[in-house]
């Protein structure tokens, strides 16, 4: 399994021969890395907002999969190659990797005028795009018992704690690796997503061998801060802090 971070939420994993990538926004502040230099057999959204689709054009050979009201919603903005729709609770079996949907809890509202001109006459001018979502991948298929040798991914999507996370995901898919955001914007720990103290409740009650918290270069009080809430809480998750581009491989 090996997991490469481009900045944001951006991920590219590869995982039982198959090969995904999660919200694609190739920010130059975070990475030199274009959409050129992947060609992945999936891309998978979170939610509708444009740090989560960004580079979506540039994709128009892979598989799209998202949230039902969001694949619909998706041809109107973008062209698009194969669309494949999902809701909460959903898996995706990509032939050799499985990837279930879960839920994450985030603004995710579109406004029109975000994608086409401003109508004012038109109403109403926020359209739903379907809820805000994380992603569990492994290599075997979901199940109430996880084997030993599985390898297993989560990427908790932006969102505030969820009680999913303890009683579904560490429960019963006991991932080896999370990746979670801890203060992603600059200046706005704790405000857009988790902040540092929230976050290593997650990887507490979700006990992966690694996380891969997300956070912006510069942000380095929110690391130190972050290292300090897991020691606090006793959990004994070795934090891995990618740069832009690096990869993690398990």
């Amino acid at each position: 399994m090996d997991l490469t971070w481009y900045g944001h939420g951006t991920w590219h994993v590869e995982l039982g021969g198959r090969t995904f990538l999660v919200d694609p926004y190739f920010d130059p502040a975070y990475t030199d890395a274009v959409p050129a230099d992947l060609d992945p057999d999936y891309v998978l959204l979170t939610h509708a907002h444009r740090t989560r689709r960004h580079d979506l054009d540039a994709f128009s050979e892979a598989t799209v999969v998202a949230n039902t009201e969001l694949v619909n919603f998706l041809p109107t903005a973008h062209d698009l190659g194969p669309l494949h729709p999902l809701n909460l609770g959903g898996i995706l079996d990509a032939d050799g990797a499985y990837v279930l949907m879960v839920g994450a809890e985030h603004a995710h509202g579109l406004r029109r005028s975000s994608y086409l001109a401003p109508d004012l006459a038109y109403e109403p001018n926020e359209i739903n795009v379907g809820p805000a979502v994380g992603y569990v991948f492994t290599d075997t298929e979901p199940t109430h018992t996880r084997p030993v040798d599985a390898s297993t991914f989560y990427y908790t999507g932006e969102t505030q704690l969820r009680s999913e996370m303890r009683d579904v995901v560490g429960a019963y898919l006991r991932p080896d690796v999370v990746a979670t955001p801890i203060a992603e914007v600059p200046g706005m720990e704790g405000r857009s997503t988790m902040g540092p103290w929230q976050a290593a409740i997650a990887v507490d009650w979700l006990a992966p061998a690694v996380v891969l918290p997300m956070v912006a270069p510069s942000e380095d009080a929110s690391r130190a801060r972050f290292e300090a809430e897991l020691a606090a809480l006793g959990c004994d998750s070795a934090s891995v802090f990618l740069a832009p581009g690096e990869t993690f491989s398990a």
